[in-house]
């Protein structure tokens, strides 16, 4: 691990994203239930992901965030705060995420990461997984500021 790099868990890079969504659970320690809005991750890690978003959100610890997944039709859900934010365009953020899981949470999800790893040597896509759609990329980052953001879907 390089000094720049303070992850405590190895991250996949992926070829192609796979799409999820995530929901606000929780701002400054009360509870919330906000609608789902979609994310293509990056990369991911049993300590986190790399993801891009419409929505403009705070980097603060007092936000928390549930993030939906599938690997090997096994949905997964990590609860998560937002470490870094950059501007993709200028409607695309991109997040650093890092997770808060019980040990049993991320050691299934790291089982999981490390058969994607070695099923994506022979693909680069796997249909058991929430892969986006060549169609999904394209409208993701179609979205123009002209039309708006997407709104959260229920």
């Amino acid at each position: 691990m390089t000094p720049d790099n303070k992850r405590n868990f190895y991250r996949l890079s992926l070829s192609a994203p796979l799409t999820g969504t995530l929901k606000i659970v929780g701002l400054n320690e009360k509870k919330l239930d906000s609608k789902l809005a979609l994310v293509f991750m990056l990369d991911l890690g049993a300590g986190g992901m790399r993801i891009h978003a419409h929505h403009n959100f705070p980097v603060t610890p007092d936000l928390l965030l549930e993030f939906r997944f599938t690997l090997f039709h096994s949905e997964h859900r990590c609860l998560g705060t937002l470490v870094r934010k950059s501007s993709h365009s200028d409607t695309v953020y991109e997040y650093g995420v890092v997770f808060s899981l019980d040990e049993n949470e991320r050691q299934a999800l790291l089982q999981n990461i490390n058969m994607l790893n070695i099923k994506l040597r022979h693909a680069t896509k796997l249909t058991s997984c929430s892969f986006s759609t060549d169609e999904e990329i394209e409208s993701f980052y179609k979205v123009s500021a002209a039309s708006g953001i997407p709104a959260l879907q229920a």
